[in-house]
């Protein structure tokens, strides 16, 4: 796919998941979108393929696709049930992200950037590092006190 057409795509994503409202969060846009519940703890099975939205039962198994297009042609309600299926019925992938004051561990710069020695943690509003591995997380957040999610 071209960048444009990447691009056209994450809009109508972007949208097509405002418009579910089920609070879910889109991360690392633009290439491999990844979706995370409401309170960023777990990864729903999920993605996006060109212009299709596949939602999956299992890493195998495919429960659903749909054709990514603009919200106005699609129905919206039928879409949110099939979410809130899959959310309910199947075994989603638990994840750790990291918060310090409402804010995110979004990665870490180092004071050497060179040798990459004193790593020290940037936070933002959005798009946090996820963790897969619980106690990897709970070690970077003893390490820099932060809270996990």
């Amino acid at each position: 796919m071209s960048d444009k057409d990447i691009s056209e795509r994450n809009v109508k994503l972007i949208n097509i998941i405002k418009h579910l409202d089920l609070g879910i969060h889109i991360l690392n846009l633009p290439h491999k979108p990844k979706f995370l519940t409401h309170d960023y703890k777990y990864q729903i099975n999920a993605y996006a393929h060109n212009f299709e939205l596949i939602l999956m039962s299992s890493e195998e198994d495919v429960f659903h696709e749909e054709k990514i297009k603009s919200v106005e042609s699609m129905d919206i309600d039928k879409l949110r049930d099939k979410f809130v299926y899959l959310m309910s019925m199947y075994e989603q992938k638990r994840v750790y992200v990291l918060s310090y004051n409402r804010m995110f561990l979004t990665g870490f710069n180092h004071h050497n950037k060179i040798e990459r020695t004193n790593p020290y943690p940037v936070f933002a509003s959005y798009d946090p590092l996820i963790y897969y591995d619980y106690d990897k997380a709970i070690n970077t957040a003893d390490k820099h006190d932060l809270k996990v999610l």
